[in-house]
């Protein structure tokens, strides 16, 4: 996954982890009301408070209202990341709940509107086939012992008696759309979400592009047409300094189109130390070789994402010069706080760099970079005796490098 298409799957998560909290909590006020009126209608005004409480219907009350409580403290989606655990969560529930209803009144139960609450959350925050498993429970439930109640088995009404046939079908009718519409709307909400991420990562890519490679195309456009303008008019070769800032501007260009395609979002979140032991990892996988990585002690230093980018490109090209070029037996990565600076180190112990050998485009781009966040680069090499590559790049006290 390109950096891009990271950062758009990481704005879409938060966006929803923020709707579905927002959901828990518009549940949670849901469930507390139900509960509440459920047990007004029935101990206060309803056929229980002429039958008296009953110590097992104490009891069963007693349990759904602590399961309600449950969910409203403890939200579920917190605590417990597999959906096959959530989803037998909410199936206990809702067998509760059922108990609950059939044992005051069936479709005439005051318990109704609330028993539907697991039925809701699965539709809201949980998978399709979830939600789908606890309508057809609830709806068979309830209407299945009024069926049975026909056959002159249970206490409950008759299905055919009175309305309740009636009730029967609209409440069908009400588990399946609780069941359906929440769901569906989450749907349509989660293509609208991730069609206005990809919009607004467009948009920063299009900004990304201008700000940096837009600009130094320009620049060497201009150069390009200096450099007509000088062979137009005769006034000989181009100056150095020209070709110096055409092929400066080129590597800008390169580097920049490069970070596009090659970092990931796990380079430039989480922690400083888990993305340089990434690229460790990445390396010894690559080559083989053994590597020894020292990260950082301490708190993390002020570090912007330009700032880490470069870094870590920084040290997978030193890494890769030295595996292809150095023959080493062991490297060392090492990144350490020092004062008001971070200093990043990659040593070998290989052959080390030739003398007088040209220098390739892997070293200009590691100064390149360098410049680019205001650190200093030095290379430190013998014969035999390996390389060195460190980077001091200072940290200033009001915030981070760019």
């Amino acid at each position: 996954m390109t950096a891009p298409q990271a950062r758009s799957a990481s704005r879409l998560q938060s966006v929803w982890g923020v709707y579905r909290m927002r959901l828990y909590q518009a549940l949670a006020a849901y469930r507390f009301f139900a509960f509440a009126l459920g047990v007004g209608v029935y101990f206060i005004l309803g056929v229980g408070a002429a039958q008296g409480l009953r110590l097992e219907l104490r009891v069963m009350v007693g349990l759904v209202g602590l399961a309600s409580a449950a969910r409203v403290v403890a939200p579920p989606f917190h605590l417990i990341r597999k959906e096959a655990v959530e989803t037998a969560l909410l199936a206990g529930e809702m067998v509760l709940n059922l108990a609950l209803v059939l044992a005051t009144g069936g479709l005439n139960s005051p318990f109704l509107v609330y028993s539907l609450s697991p039925v809701i959350s699965a539709a809201l925050l949980s998978a399709f086939w979830s939600t789908a498993g606890l309508g057809l429970l609830a709806a068979g439930v309830v209407v299945g012992a009024h069926g049975v109640a026909s056959l002159g088995v249970g206490t409950l009404p008759r299905l055919t008696s009175g309305n309740y046939l009636v009730f029967a079908i609209l409440y069908t009718t009400w588990v399946a759309l609780t069941a359906l519409l929440p769901f569906l709307t989450n749907a349509n909400l989660e293509r609208r979400q991730r069609a206005l991420a990809a919009a607004e990562e467009r948009r920063k890519i299009q900004q990304d592009i201008h700000d940096d490679v837009a600009q130094t195309l320009a620049f060497l456009s201009l150069k390009a047409q200096r450099a007509e303008q000088h062979m137009d008019q005769a006034r000989g070769v181009l100056s150095a300094r020209d070709i110096g800032d055409i092929a400066q501007g080129l590597r800008r260009a390169y580097l920049t189109l490069r970070d596009f395609l090659d970092v990931t979002e796990g380079d430039l979140s989480g922690s400083l130390n888990d993305a340089f032991q990434k690229v460790a990892d990445s390396w010894r996988q690559a080559t083989g070789l053994p590597l020894e990585f020292r990260g950082l002690a301490g708190s993390e230093p002020p570090i912007s994402p330009g700032a880490r980018r470069h870094l870590l490109q920084i040290t997978r090209e030193a890494l890769a010069n030295a595996a292809r070029h150095a023959r080493p037996t062991k490297v060392w990565l090492t990144v350490e706080r020092v004062d008001e600076a971070l200093l990043l180190r990659v040593r070998d112990d290989g052959g080390g760099i030739p003398p007088r050998q040209p220098r390739g485009l892997g070293l200009t781009g590691m100064e390149e970079r360098a410049k680019l966040i205001g650190a200093a680069l030095e290379i430190r090499s013998q014969p035999d005796k390996g390389t060195e590559v460190l980077v001091h790049l200072p940290l200033p006290k009001n915030g981070g490098a760019s």
